[in-house]
């Protein structure tokens, strides 16, 4: 794939077709698909929802029985079949509006370097050091809220709980990370790769788009961490071992995880816990160490986009429109104290 910097002709040039147009064109496009797609599982997840209730409200009358709703809330919030159903559906969008440009088997095509064991353990380690001192954030950014009279405690809870459910454990730890990868590494990142401003822009914009998307005032600050490892997992080895990676993140580190300390007194189980993010944080940082000097040629190589890339990328109206859109729903979970 032709990788140019210089994309744009300057002034002095022979009249040219406006690629400064054309390119905010591709910008728009991808973020457009992101707005749609999440438009699209926001109202699947609430008619599931709805259809649900119907459901349940019929049974509690055809029962005689009360229905009650706070009940039906809290048991329908602990399966996650909605989300699962939703982004499903919202992949199949995806799939159906990027036909004509990026074609399925495209996606998963594979890449010219080869995964090994021991790069797969450094990758995980990279990964989860950034567990660490985004828990030191999650601290320091509740307590400044609280200082204003605000709370985010409850988003902040939301992100670190694990599955209480099987199917729960199946969005998250395999549906939820297949569907991210997909639309984010997969068609997303691709996209801004064709668009020749860079390896390294894609990965970058990619990752701020990820972030972004969670909607969650500080897991979204780790997700953007998290999407350059990803990005960067699959650019170089393929979509297939981002998406390993993603469920080993979400499954392992998540779900079982918890599900292992669970039954232990709270004070051991938050002392494991820390021991573990603490092991992985000085794991991923010997391992930054001793590989700087390849990190630091991959950035040359791949890092030197057009600062005018950035500029039409962060003033396009949809790619706004959706960080704008998922900031306002992050800023809506914090909570007055």
């Amino acid at each position: 794939m032709e990788n140019t910097n210089n994309w744009y002709q300057p002034p002095d040039s022979p009249p040219v077709p406006d690629k400064k147009k054309i390119f905010r064109k591709q910008i728009n496009f991808i973020s457009g698909s992101l707005l749609i797609y999440t438009a699209i599982s926001f109202v699947v997840a609430i008619v599931y929802m709805i259809a649900v209730e119907v459901v349940e409200i019929i049974i509690a009358g055809i029962k005689q029985e009360t229905f009650d709703y706070d009940a039906f809330m809290e048991q329908f919030q602990e399966t996650d079949m909605g989300m699962g159903l939703a982004v499903i559906i919202g992949c199949l969008f995806m799939l159906l509006f990027y036909f004509k440009r990026i074609k399925p088997k495209q996606i998963f095509m594979t890449r010219q370097k080869k995964m090994t064991a021991s790069k797969l353990i450094m990758l995980i380690c990279v990964l989860m050091s950034i567990q660490f001192p985004i828990s030191l954030f999650d601290v320091f950014f509740e307590a400044v809220l609280n200082q204003l009279g605000f709370s985010a405690q409850t988003a902040i809870e939301s992100a670190q709980t694990g599955s209480t459910t099987i199917s729960m454990m199946l969005y998250a730890g395999f549906i939820g990370p297949f569907a991210e990868e997909f639309v984010y590494r997969g068609y997303t990142m691709q996209s801004l790769e064709r668009t020749g401003a860079g390896k390294g822009y894609a990965l970058f914009i990619s990752s701020i788009l990820f972030g972004i998307m969670h909607a969650n005032p500080t897991q979204s600050v780790y997700a953007v961490f998290a999407g350059l490892v990803f990005g960067y997992t699959a650019i170089e080895y393929g979509i297939i071992w981002s998406m390993i990676l993603h469920m080993l993140n979400n499954f392992l580190f998540g779900d079982v995880l918890v599900f292992l300390t669970r039954n232990l007194p709270e004070n051991i189980s938050n002392m494991i816990g820390i021991l573990i993010m603490l092991f992985l944080f000085l794991a991923g940082i010997l391992i930054l160490i001793v590989k700087r000097k390849s990190m630091s040629a991959y950035i040359r190589e791949n890092f030197a986009t057009d600062a005018e890339c950035y500029k039409l990328t962060f003033t396009s109206i949809l790619f706004l429109l959706f960080i704008s859109a998922n900031i306002f729903m992050a800023v809506m979970q914090i909570q007055a104290v």
